[in-house]
């Protein structure tokens, strides 16, 4: 089944019962569930590799509130272009100002080939500005950030926490409502819901354990 948007959220919720909501509203609540599950899995989604970016030539940055929106930290960065594959180095604020700051990094002659980056306040940067094009891929530390329709609607927790969301968000909603029998039942299901991804992880750990286990030889 394909990832939920926001804009699923919503036709969901409205299928449901809450199609006497204000969008705005069901927005909100999608926003609250979907914290809410991010907070219980962490684990899942905090640390991930990005979708690779190209950077073209004399460009030289990433804005973090468009681009990159969901970092909060960078872990690393590999060129993956063929025959330039290489991890780049990871600049202290120091090392930026005293040797990027003060250039034109728009100037042409200022361009080679990248081996470092720079994670600021509102932009990441990948230096030297490359003189041709050059792909990345970026490990990164992610945050949750707020789902808007029409522009950010992709969730960064894995697709299968989708309907533990969809749940939060309805849990929310029955509480609008003065429904809290409802929302006690979504909990509830909220709760079954990891109840049963913990009783499938913990069968898989044992199905491999005793693949791994070696068997008796006769001794």
């Amino acid at each position: 089944m394909a990832k939920m948007s926001l804009t699923d959220f919503i036709t969901e919720l409205n299928r449901r019962g809450f199609d006497g909501f204000d969008p705005g509203d069901l927005t909100r609540y999608v926003n609250f569930g979907y914290r809410k599950i991010g907070r219980l899995t962490k684990w899942a989604w905090e640390q991930a590799d990005l979708s690779p970016v190209t950077i073209q030539p004399g460009s030289y940055r990433l804005s973090l509130q468009n681009d990159i929106s969901t970092v909060k930290s960078v872990i690393a960065i590999v060129c993956t272009t063929s025959t330039f594959e290489a991890r780049l180095n990871a600049l202290t604020d120091t090392e930026f100002y005293d040797n990027w700051a003060a250039y034109d990094l728009t100037s042409s002659q200022i361009r080679g080939e990248p081996d470092s980056y720079w994670l600021g306040s509102t932009h990441l940067y990948i230096l030297p500005p490359p003189a041709a094009a050059r792909t990345y891929t970026i490990t990164a530390e992610q945050k949750l950030t707020e789902l808007v329709q029409n522009s950010n609607e992709v969730l960064v927790t894995p697709d299968e926490y989708d309907e533990a969301v969809l749940l939060a968000a309805e849990e929310h909603c029955h509480v609008r409502a003065r429904q809290p029998q409802f929302a006690d039942v979504n909990r509830k299901l909220i709760q079954d819901f990891f109840d049963d991804a913990l009783a499938d992880d913990t069968t898989r750990s044992g199905d491999l354990l005793e693949r791994v286990v070696p068997g008796r030889t006769g001794l």
